[in-house]
């Protein structure tokens, strides 16, 4: 959850919304490979690291953090510019961002979602989206 005058790549972005935005990465490079990662923004600086990688490893290496921290890969697509997508891999904005889409998921049958907060503080995370989401279920 962004503050209104948040920029999609603060520190607090990176690590609240960071590990959720790095599964693209993850499940370009598990589906479909390499050149789907550099097609992303920021994918050549997260391949350039993977390669350096002994081939027989990557998978454990591309993992390591996987859906509770950004690795190295990760970190180097987000400073290369990865952060440009984090609004579209994941559900992150301000709360008038979030509550809209979850307002339009609902519109199209969604029932559940998944939400795992990360960062320092989970239980400010937990909060923030609780007053996001607050009356969203009872208005679709």
């Amino acid at each position: 959850m962004l503050d209104d005058d948040e920029p999609q790549d603060s520190e607090h972005a990176r690590v609240a919304a960071g590990p959720g935005w790095a599964l693209a990465y993850h499940g370009a490079y598990e589906f479909a490979g390499a050149e789907a990662v550099r097609e992303l923004p920021g994918g050549d600086a997260w391949m350039d690291v993977v390669e350096r990688t002994p081939a027989d490893e990557r998978h454990l290496a591309v993992h390591a953090g996987h859906c509770v921290e950004l690795n190295e890969e990760d970190r180097a697509a987000w400073d290369a510019g990865g952060h440009v997508m984090v609004r579209d891999a994941t559900l992150t904005g301000t709360p008038d961002e979030v509550r809209r889409h979850l307002e339009a998921l609902g519109a199209r049958g969604v029932t559940e979602i998944v939400y795992q907060p990360c960062g320092p503080d989970t239980r400010s995370e937990l909060e923030r989206f609780h007053v996001a989401a607050a009356g969203v279920a009872a208005s679709v």
